[in-house]
């Protein structure tokens, strides 16, 4: 009877043991699955984190692409209502500036818009400089509508350019700079 009562000691510990070690096998294996899948949700964060910067990148450079767009399109209005004012005919000059010039400011205004939501700080004050110099350019001629002819001589016009330029080639810096800095901390 010692000898049954031993044998089925024997048995109920050497099952426990046997137990314990299959818990200890579940145990690493869950614990390696849990490292497993840490490491796993840590690539796909940076994944993600990858992915949100070039998306962010790919959309401000469109934002940059398409102010400056509005603005080369701005200045070639510009240039045929230099054209326009040299030949003297201050009417034809007046009314591409209230169409065409309209529209084309209009839609840089709507492109510095968006600007201001991509950022930076930087870029948005740059692109507000340009924004500043058009406007003023669009109300010089709606002051001078009904004055004479020499209000509209070319070189009140290349002053304005100059301005344009300058604005602009800050804007572009801008921009490109901020690219370049979003470029260098999604490579970190």
């Amino acid at each position: 009877m010692d000898q049954g009562v031993a044998a089925l000691v024997g048995a109920v510990i050497g099952a426990a043991g046997a137990a314990a070690a299959a818990l200890v096998t579940v145990r690493l294996s869950l614990r390696g699955m849990l490292t497993q899948l840490q490491q796993q949700r840590a690539q796909f964060e940076q994944q993600g984190l990858a992915d949100h910067v070039r998306v962010r990148r790919d959309s401000r450079r469109g934002a940059y692409a398409a102010y400056a767009a509005c603005f080369y399109t701005f200045m070639e209005i510009v240039a045929r209502i230099h054209e326009i004012a040299e030949t003297g005919d201050t009417r034809a000059a007046l009314a591409l500036i209230h169409g065409e010039a309209a529209a084309a400011h209009a839609q840089l205004l709507r492109a510095r818009s968006v600007i201001s939501i991509e950022g930076p700080d930087y870029v948005i004050a740059a692109a507000e400089a340009v924004g500043d110099r058009v406007h003023i350019w669009m109300e010089m001629p709606l002051r001078i509508a009904g004055a004479s002819r020499q209000s509209l001589r070319t070189s009140d016009y290349a002053s304005m350019e100059t301005g344009f330029h300058t604005a602009f080639r800050t804007f572009t810096e801008a921009s490109n700079r901020a690219l370049d800095d979003e470029g260098s901390w999604s490579a970190a």
